[in-house]
């Protein structure tokens, strides 16, 4: 306080001094301690610093201002209460926590406590100060719920009210609601005359009022300024022109609204300049079309002028559709008064964004969200120091595209002088620049901030740890950024916060449950992090989860019972996680959920009765383990269901029509479950919305219910996959669904009429996007398609439509995109051929098509299967550019393979197997399509070398030319080939040592090079690698040698029981292309129990080794033992020896073992009886010697399992078998056991035969060579004997061919 000239008197001055030396304070920069003037401090400490009994001696005292940069902190004292006197009280941004205290003089006619922390409910004693003339307390986190009186009857003598920028909200009780009414006759209802009745200026913007707003404000006289700005309340109905006007200006954007008579010439005139140099959509503008200079420019849409001076404070051009560039011209500059500007949601708006934005020094709110500024954001916006609320965020359209960026300036030079700054929502805009340590301007600049919202922002680095050091945040966005790692369990530290969202942020490790516990936090969001884990909590009562997004996270564990405590639930993903266990019972007493989605996890049990659940818009519960049935009353009261998804569970039981009664509901999806029974006719036509019903994939049976059929509004109905009978017409299914789009009857037992009335089919029929009639028994193609112009996807699949493909098949729809008409009896093609541009998919596979592949069949299709049909050549012309996916497999193709081939950079499947290609494979083919993952040429004429110019950048999954006539060595550049599954060289000419580098292809899972020329050993002793997915080696009927090391087998873990295992791949091998369309299923042949078999699936559990018919010698390895999970071993016809060793009994997924033909010794070991799948056994023609373990399953395989082993015998051998192989006896010279002859003896045959066949040659080659009548006489001979064999080999591979198919088809 001020002395007046020597009167100060002595003790007041010791009361002073006393208070002085209890103060901690800047002697540099203090102006009035030092000198005792009242305004400006530097106070440092905590107010429990400031002497209580110092403070409640001043008795006298009438102003107290502490405001600004002092550093007091602490609670607000109790002693303030004690200085009767004080009229002025000034606590204005400082430090302050806790709760202001009750007891406060009396007197006070200015309180001004905002930008403070203090987080606790208003005392209601405040409004009780019936002299209180302004009551400032914005920006603090006040909170709890007022009595909407508390704000509408406030002390008689206020005149400002400011309670913005909270946590506030209205008690909607039913004695606040009495007094908001929007009464006709206000003027007589006592109840509205203390509706603010002296106050000029209210400002409750920025906190959390829902409700309704009082209408009742209408009333009022004296009221000039009302902001409502950022609430969610609703406005009423209000009749008065005065109650009209009033919320006319109580927009969502931030400022103060002048109601009439205040504007000023020169801000007219900016305001106009402004209008003429903006681009704007006059059609949806509904704020710029109003300013007419004629009119006061205060009442102008999105125009707020300040209550006193006139001046444009605010400005809202929001959704105006402006666009172009804004010039730095323009006269929105000279409004250096604004407090506001909003041009959000204008994407037209072109240019970077002006620099001279920051010449508004005034700003307190900037929003230019979703507008097209492009650029770097200048450094203009970094003046702007008294901003609360800044938004620039953009809208993400790609990805790795961002129209906006903060390189230069950075982010921490655009915020370090912000330090008023509230809310910063940046989404959109690229900040990689800002590098790993973005965050921590945030925290030196930024201290009170509330909301940060900084999603797609291009960060890459781990998840900021300090961000729990801005305490007072409440919103946290920071979606679709590169954040890997764990969450910061302090984050629950910030008691404030109610929204955390960090979708799809590649977040890992375990999620804290002490955040899901937090008793603010109403909206959670952490979808889309495949590798963050976490468990559900037990939740408290009363807390304030609304939303709680966890789906495709790897949260798992149970539903815990106490969900039934989030009260507030709304919202609830929780789908593609790992969640265990049954429903609680407990989530049905939710009664404000609305949407529930547990879809894809590994619920088991009952589904509980959501009858209760009177809110519930939309409930997923698809693909998880559901079963039990469902009873109509579990769903009686859900009048607003919408959306009902129960598919691919195991439930049981009838299909309650109910369900089609509910009000609301517009999707039913029951497919893929174990419903049974019939679906019986409706009583009543049910009053439903429903569009989509799909009940495919079930077990329904007897006649479709006719009824079905009048739910007049469906737009697509799925029947499929059910055991649905009796005939249908299809006019009558039809005709009255005039909405039908999508139209799914396939693979039942029904027979489908298609005889319409021609002269109705285009007046009564829908137009159809989607139509699948597979196996419906159809024996003609339906007439009424020629009508069906918008049909994009038509499968006719197995049924026994016969004779001609029809030309008019291929355009009676400009946008067919996909077209399946194969397992049927088509014949021909009818020419000529047109097919509709888009036409993508086309599956003629399995008829009986004869003749050429014409040209316009390749052009623009992608997926193309003519399989199994009996075409006999392609047009050389042919365009097969477009093609991802082709198979001419099991045709009769000749000529070589086209290499237009190579033109389909896109293609990925090639499957040619069973035809007559001949030539060599085009290099082009290897080397020249990128994308290719699939080559399949099995069983052709193909020869010469395979190429060797594989580059580095290879994509192949599947390579097989087995069956073909090809020659040289396996190109040593394969190994580039990092993806390949599937390796099938058998049945060829290749000569070649043992690729070793094939070792390094870790992913091959089957290596077959079985009939052809190798030779040597297979070690390779420079090869580190191995195979962990083989689980097909077949190398036999070459010539390798040597011994059969133990660490051949050591590492191949996917013939190891229980390694083998994955539940994200398919059971079998199988490519699928990128588009999803089209399946190709790798198919390879094997000898298996003696047999060779065709295995048209490869099954992920089938292991098998076949090394026969080579030379090998050395004993059996031991570690064999280890292969647990291997089915097949074939070692015949080799030159092992030693003893079968004992650990062959730990192979107990053997079904078939082969060790004949070598030279073991021994006893048969006893352990071989544990093999209880074992059901083929050839220990034939070895050493083997003593009795056949007996009363086991040994004794069940025949004789010849054991034949050819002198000293063996015992049941299944008989008497005479044995004294056929008693000592001395000569072996038998069959051709089987010729067959078995030693290594060494076949080598010697071979050196003879090297040697004899030079000389025998020369001996007959000699005279043709020097007499020439000799020479034509022998070649014509040999042309005569060369023509006959011809003739013959072509008549009987036509046999062998065809009667290949017919087995194939039967």
């Amino acid at each position: 306080m001020h002395s007046i000239s020597s009167k100060c008197l002595d003790y007041q001055k010791s009361l002073l001094i006393e208070f002085k030396d209890t103060l901690e304070f800047d002697h540099s920069y203090s102006t009035k301690l030092m000198s005792w003037r009242e305004d400006m401090n530097f106070v440092f400490g905590a107010a429990s610093h400031i002497a209580p009994v110092a403070c409640s001696k001043c008795s006298s005292l009438q102003r107290w201002n502490l405001a600004n940069k002092n550093g007091i902190n602490g609670m607000i004292l109790v002693a303030f209460g004690k200085l009767a006197g004080l009229t002025y009280l000034n606590l204005f941004y400082r430090g302050f926590t806790g709760q202001v205290p009750i007891e406060i003089s009396s007197l006070l006619t200015f309180l001004k406590l905002g930008m403070n922390d203090l987080q606790v409910p208003v005392p209601k004693p405040i409004f009780q100060l019936s002299g209180l003339e302004s009551l400032l307390r914005f920006g603090d986190m006040f909170n709890g719920a007022l009595e909407l009186n508390d704000i509408l009857c406030p002390p008689k003598n206020l005149k400002t009210l400011d309670l913005s920028n909270n946590f506030l909200s209205i008690n909607t009780s039913e004695t606040s609601k009495t007094t908001d009414s929007c009464f006709p006759n206000y003027g007589n209802d006592s109840k509205t005359t203390c509706l603010l009745q002296g106050v000029e200026v209210s400002d409750i913007g920025n906190n959390q009022f829902n409700d309704t707003f009082p209408c009742k404000l209408k009333s009022l006289s004296k009221l000039r300024i009302l902001v409502r700005r950022r609430l969610t309340m609703k406005s009423p109905p209000c009749t008065s022109w005065r109650c009209v006007l009033l919320f006319a200006f109580m927009s969502t954007s931030m400022g103060i609204h002048s109601v009439s008579g205040l504007c000023l010439d020169d801000q007219k005139s900016l305001l106009v300049d402004l209008r003429n140099t903006l681009e704007f959509n006059r059609s949806t503008s509904t704020k710029l079309v109003t300013w007419n200079s004629s009119t006061d420019c205060c009442l102008w849409g999105g125009v707020t002028c300040h209550s006193s001076s006139g001046q444009v404070i605010g400005l809202d051009l929001s959704g105006e559709g402006l666009s172009g560039p804004i010039d730095k011209s323009s006269s929105l500059f000279k409004m250096q008064s604004l407090q506001s500007l909003n041009l959000a949601y204008n994407r037209y708006i072109d240019g970077t964004i002006p620099s001279r934005i920051g010449t508004l020094s005034g700003l307190t709110y900037l929003n230019l969200s979703r507008t097209g500024f492009a650029g770097q954001v200048p450094i203009g916006i970094s003046h702007l120091v008294r901003l609360h609320i800044l938004d620039i965020s953009q809208p993400f359209f790609w990805p790795g595209t961002f129209s906006l960026c903060m390189k230069s300036p950075n982010l921490a030079t655009l915020v370090q002088n912000m330090t008023n700054l509230r809310e910063l929502h940046v989404d959109g805009i690229d900040l990689s620049a800002n590098g790993k340590r973005w965050f921590e301007p945030l925290l030196s600049s930024l201290s009170h901030l509330r909301v940060l919202s900084m999603s797609i922002c291009n960060i890459t680095t781990e998840f900021p740890r300090s961000l729990a050091k801005l305490y007072s945040l409440s919103v946290i966005r920071l979606d679709n950024n590169d954040l890997p790692g764990t969450v910061p369990e302090s984050l629950a530290s910030l008691k404030n916060l109610e929204t955390l969202t960090l979708r799809n942020s590649r977040l890992i490790g375990t999620f804290p449950e002490e955040i899901l516990q937090m008793p603010t936090l109403s909206t959670l969001d952490l979808s889309d992090n495949g590798e963050l884990q976490g468990m559900l909590p037990d939740f408290v009562q009363n807390a304030s989860l609304q939303t709680l997004l966890l789906n495709s996270t790897k949260f798992s564990g149970p539903l815990p019972t106490s969900i039934g405590n989030l009260k507030k639930l709304q919202t609830v993903d929780l789908s593609y996680c790992s969640f265990r266990g049954v429903i609680p019972s407990s989530i049905v007493s939710l009664n404000q959920l609305e949407f529930l989605d547990l879809s894809s996890n590994l619920l088991f049990g009952p589904i509980p009765s959501f009858s209760s659940a009177k809110n519930m818009r939309k409930l997923h519960l698809s693909s998880n383990k559901l079963n039990g049935s469902i009873t109509s009353t579990e769903w009686e009261g859900l009048s607003n269901l919408e959306s009902l998804d129960l598919s691919n569970n195991s439930l049981t039981g009838s299909i309650p029509t109910s369900l089609f009664y509910l009000p609301s509901l517009k999707n039913m999806q029951m497919s893929k479950n174990k419903f049974s029974g019939q679906l019986n006719e409706f009583e009543s036509m049910p009053s439903s919305m429903l569009d989509t019903v799909d009940l495919s994939s079930n077990n329904l049976e007897g006649p479709v219910p006719k009824s079905i059929f009048q739910l007049r509004g469906l737009v697509s109905l799925s029947l499929s996959g059910n055991k649905f009978n009796g005939t249908l017409q299809l006019h009558e299914i039809l005709s009255p669904l005039k909405d039908l789009k999508y139209l799914f009857l396939s693979d039942n037992f029904l027979y489908i009429d298609t005889r319409v009335n021609p002269a109705a089919e285009n007046s009564s029929f829908p137009q159809l996007w989607i139509l699948r009639l597979a196996s419906c028994n159809l024996g003609i193609l339906p007439e009424f398609l020629r009508n069906q112009s918008e049909l994009l996807d038509l499968d006719l699949s197995n049924n026994h439509i016969q004779g001609m493909v029809p030309k008019w098949i291929w355009a009676f729809s400009e946008g067919l995109f996909y077209l399946n008409l194969s397992c049927n009896n088509f014949v021909e093609l009818e020419r000529p051929i047109s097919p509709a541009p888009a036409l993508n998919i086309l599956d003629l596979h399995s008829n009986n098509i004869q003749g050429e592949l014409p040209s316009q069949m390749f052009e623009g299709r992608q997926y193309m299967d003519c399989s199994s049909n009996k075409f006999t050549s392609i047009d050389a012309g042919s365009d097969l550019s477009s093609a991802v996916f082709l198979s001419l497999a099991r045709n009769d193709i000749h000529g070589s393979i086209p290499t237009s081939l190579c033109n389909a950079t896109d293609l990925e499947v090639l499957d040619l197997e069973d035809n007559h290609f001949k030539g060599t494979i085009p290099h082009c083919l290897i080397a020249g399509t990128p994308n290719l993952h699939v080559l399949n040429a099995k069983r052709n004429n193909l020869s010469g070398l395979i190429p060797d110019k594989i580059g580095k950048i290879c994509k192949f999954q599947t390579l097989n030319f087995n069956g073909n006539f090809l020659q040289g060595q396996i190109p040593r550049s394969i190994v580039h080939c990092k993806e390949l599954k599937v390796i099938d060289f058998g049945n060829n000419q290749l000569n070649d040592t043992f690729p070793c580098e094939l070792k390094r292809l870790s992913k091959l899972q089957v290596l077959i090079l079985r009939s052809n020329k190798f030779s040597g050993s297979i070690d390779c002793p420079k090869q580190n690698s191995t195979w962990p997915s083989l689980q097909i080696l077949d190398l036999a009927s070459n010539h390798f040698s040597g011994d059969l090391k133990a660490q051949y087998f050591a590492k191949w873990s996917s013939m190891m029981a229980g390694m083998n295992e994955s539940q994200t791949e398919p059971d079998h091998l199988q490519y699928r292309p990128t588009d999803e369309y089209g399946l190709y299923e790798d198919r390879v042949g094997v000898t298996f129990k003696g047999r060779n078999f065709e295995l048209t699936k490869i099954l992920r559990i089938f292991t098998s080794i076949d090394l026969s018919k080579n030379a090998f010698h050395g004993e059996i390895p031991v570690e064999l033992v280890n292969l647990n999970a291997l089915i097949v071993l074939n070692l015949s016809y080799n030159s092992l020896s030693g003893k079968i060793p004992s650990s062959l009994g730990n192979l107990q997924q053997l079904e078939s073992l082969d060790l004949s033909c070598n030279t073991l010794n021994g006893n048969i070991p006893q352990e071989l009886a544990k093999l209880y799948f074992l059901e083929y056994l050839n220990l034939s023609f070895n050493k083997l010697a003593g009795p056949i373990p007996i009363g086991t399953q040994l004794q069940s395989f025949s004789a010849s399992s054991y034949e050819g082993n002198l000293g063996l015998y015992g049941p299944p051998l008989t008497t005479s078998s044995r004294s056929k192989h008693a000592p001395g006896l000569t072996l038998p010279t069959s051709l089987e056991e010729s067959a078995c002859s030693s290594t060494s003896e076949v080598e010697w045959m071979l050196r003879g035969a090297e040697i004899g066949f030079p000389v025998g040659l020369t001996i007959f080659i000699g005279p043709l060579l020097y007499i020439r009548r000799w020479r034509q006489w022998y070649c014509e001979q040999l042309d005569r004997i060369a023509i006959k064999i011809r003739h013959k080999e072509d008549r009987t591979s036509g046999r062998r061919r065809r009667r290949r198919r017919q087995k194939q088809i039967h």
